[in-house]
């Protein structure tokens, strides 16, 4: 059930969804095109780094960030929200909900060589009324971050040691800004 007062966007993962789900991961992500500033190209996956980091805990939530850091000599632009795929051990996708953050705008980030832009992330962990047994899914051992801006899915991967995250992998997301 979704909670009042909250939007829900993003895509729901399920383990074999293959094609149908990768193409969801991108949904929405290719209107950041437009907007890019003139001279600057959408940075690719080639271009990139990620890193999945802890940054707080409390009360039954965690924090993190998914860092992207432009590991080329060139500057390059993103604009827009991360797409997020949590993996288990043996690369099999897990249940993953992202979520846009209420009250948040994407802003055009130019990204200049070894610079770092960061998406703040927010879930629980622990188990809602819809998880059987009454615990959260397997703990994730990595995530596939999908780059905004592509007409084409691009992502880059991070090892995930950030613990389980329940509500069927529900994360929320801010858009990425300069860390």
């Amino acid at each position: 059930m979704q909670p009042s007062g909250r939007i829900r966007r993003g895509v729901s993962w399920t383990v074999g969804a293959g094609a149908v789900a990768a193409a969801a991961l991108f949904a929405g992500q290719a209107g950041a095109l437009a907007d890019q500033p003139a001279g600057t190209s959408i940075c690719a996956s080639s271009q990139l780094e990620a890193t999945a980091v802890s940054t707080e805990a409390g009360a039954g939530h965690r924090y993190g960030q998914v860092k992207l850091r432009n590991t080329s000599d060139n500057s390059c632009t993103l604009n827009g929200y991360v797409g997020l795929q949590l993996r288990d051990s043996n690369g099999r996708p897990l249940p993953t909900r992202v979520e846009h953050k209420q009250g948040t705008t994407p802003r055009p980030v130019e990204l200049e060589p070894f610079e770092t832009v960061a998406a703040e992330l927010e879930w629980g962990v622990v188990p809602t009324g819809d998880e059987q047994g009454g615990q959260c899914q397997s703990a994730p051992a990595s995530v596939d971050v999908g780059i905004p801006g592509h007409s084409r899915p691009q992502t880059v991967g991070s090892k995930w040691d950030l613990g389980p995250v329940c509500d069927q992998g529900t994360i929320t997301v801010s858009p990425l800004a300069v860390s």
